[in-house]
C-alpha cells in the first residue's frame, strides 16, 4: 500500500499579496486583464462575501458588465482563488478563498449579513482526521458548514 500523496499547502488568500495571486494565475494560463486586476484588488481590499451585483458596482468595475464579472468569478473559483457562498436560499455571494479550517461564515437571521465565525467548530478535528487518513488536501475549502444565528449587536 502506497502512502497518500501529500500536496504542498497553498497560502491563505487573505494573507497573500496581489502580485502573488496574479502571478499564480498567470502561471496557470490566465491573461492579466484590466477587469481581472480590478476585481482582485477590490476583493483584497474588502474580504466580505458580496453578490455579483455588489462586486460589479465597485468603482473600478463599473465599466464592466455583470456578465464579465460573473465569468471572471467562475474562472477564479475554478482556480481556487474565489469561494462561492450560498447562504441558504439567498443570493449567491463570492469572496476570496481561504485554506483556513476555521474560515466559517455565520448568516445573521435578522439582517442577512454574513460574518466570519472566530471560534473553531467541532468539525475541525474531523476535517483534519479525514485529510490525514485519506490523503485528500484542502478538504475544508469544499466543506459546507451552514451556521445561522442572530447577531449579538
Amino acid at each position: 500500500m502506497t502512502p497518500p500523496r501529500v500536496q504542498p499547502e497553498q497560502p491563505d488568500m487573505h494573507t497573500i499579496s496581489f502580485d502573488a495571486i496574479l502571478s499564480g494565475l498567470q502561471a496557470r494560463g490566465l491573461k492579466r486583464t484590466h477587469a481581472l486586476t480590478c476585481l482582485l484588488r477590490e476583493m483584497l481590499a474588502d474580504a466580505r462575501p458580496r453578490t455579483l451585483a455588489e462586486w460589479a458596482a465597485c468603482s473600478s468595475l463599473r465599466e464592466r458588465s455583470e456578465v464579465t464579472v460573473y465569468r471572471l468569478m467562475l474562472r477564479l473559483e475554478q482556480e481556487g482563488v474565489v469561494r462561492r457562498v450560498n447562504p441558504g436560499g439567498r443570493t449567491t455571494r463570492f469572496c476570496l478563498a481561504s485554506d483556513n479550517h476555521s474560515d466559517c461564515l455565520v448568516l445573521c437571521r435578522t439582517c442577512g449579513d454574513l460574518r466570519p465565525l472566530t471560534v473553531p467548530l467541532p468539525n475541525q478535528a474531523l476535517v483534519t482526521e479525514v485529510e490525514n487518513r485519506s490523503g485528500w488536501q484542502n478538504f475544508a475549502s469544499a466543506w459546507s458548514s451552514s451556521v445561522y444565528a442572530r447577531a449579538a449587536d
